[in-house]
Formats: C-alpha cells, sequence, structure tokens
C-alpha cells in the first residue's frame, strides 16, 4: 500500500476502507477509566490512645541515682481502616494498626498496635518499643466504627525502666468525667 491517497489504487482503497471500518468501533469504544477509590466510611474504625512517657531525670548533684518521670499524657484518635494496614505519625511516634479478627455480624473487632520511635536528626531511623493487642466489640457512630475496650500497658526498656505508657480506648469513669466538665462548661 502506497502512503499518498492520490496514488493508491481502487482495490488498495476499499482494503483501507474496509480495515478501517472494521477497526473504528474497536478504537472509539468507551472503556471505563479505573481510578482509586477510597474505603467506604463505614470500613474506618476510630481507636482513641492516650499517651504518657517517661523521661530520664537526674539530680543536679550528679550523687542520687537517675529516676524516670511521667511527661504530659498525650490523648489521640486513630482512624484506621478496619481489613488493611494502617500507618500514623504523631511527633516522634510511629504507630502501625494491623487487624487480625473482623467479624461483622457480632463485631468483633482485634487489633494489633505496634509502636515505634521516631530518632535522629531527619527522624529516620525507627526503633520498635511494643506491641499491643486489642480487641473488643465496634459500635457504629455516624459513619464509622469506635472500638469499645480498654486497656493499658506500659512499655519498659532492656533495663526494665519505664518507657512508654499507652491506654487504649476511656474507662466509663473517664466517660462520665468528660461528660461532667462539658455540662460545667456550658453553665459558664
Amino acid at each position: 500500500m502506497k502512503l499518498y491517497p492520490e496514488t493508491n489504487t481502487t482495490a488498495e482503497v476499499i482494503v483501507k476502507i474496509l480495515l478501517l471500518s472494521a477497526l473504528l468501533p474497536c478504537l472509539l469504544a468507551v472503556r471505563p477509566v479505573k481510578t482509586p477509590t477510597l474505603a467506604p466510611a463505614k470500613d474506618q474504625v476510630r481507636i482513641a490512645l492516650s499517651l504518657t512517657p517517661w523521661r530520664k531525670f537526674v539530680p543536679h548533684n550528679n550523687r542520687g541515682q537517675p529516676t524516670y518521670r511521667r511527661t504530659k499524657e498525650r490523648k489521640l484518635t486513630l482512624r484506621a481502616a478496619l481489613s488493611r494496614t494502617s500507618h500514623f505519625y504523631f511527633g516522634d511516634w510511629h504507630f502501625v494498626t494491623r487487624p487480625v479478627l473482623w467479624s461483622r455480624q457480632t463485631r468483633q473487632y482485634k487489633t494489633r498496635l505496634t509502636i515505634f520511635q521516631r530518632l535522629g536528626k531527619d527522624r529516620k531511623i525507627e526503633e520498635k518499643i511494643g506491641t499491643l493487642v486489642a480487641s473488643g466489640t465496634l459500635k457504629a457512630y455516624r459513619d464509622l466504627y469506635i472500638l469499645q475496650n480498654f486497656q493499658k500497658k506500659t512499655f519498659k526498656d532492656a533495663n526494665g525502666s519505664p518507657r512508654l505508657r499507652v491506654v487504649m480506648g476511656f474507662t466509663h469513669d473517664d466517660r462520665k468525667r468528660r461528660v461532667a466538665d462539658a455540662r460545667a462548661k456550658k453553665k459558664r
């Protein structure tokens, strides 16, 4: 076949038309574009955490033994995927949630929370602090689930000194106290 239409013979033009008519529906067919989709909101779980790091305190005269003191408690809420591993970064901490068990009928949920401390100038080095396995029932709230449990654990270093205290969930007393505090603020 020749490139220029003015030099093509009639047979060649007919062959080109037949080829184009056969290929044209394939070329013009509308194909759906695959776009990444986010998980529906109901496939997420809210996990409440309370972190209390411990810091080493050395006396000024260097005669006494160093002690460890708790620093300010920090509360945060993780919004993790129910069926996938999720990563969260908060200050010097890196949290990884890995789902272990999820039963939609009974709403039983079990996850493994692994905690790393980020070190170094650029926070590129991570040291594993420990793992906490939490299980409980999920309560539907608006467009997601909330993990209903209470579990706490104090992680220690190689010398046996406390390093980090983690509380997952809140106790019934904490909820009552928060509700009472909110009511007291409204009255003011």
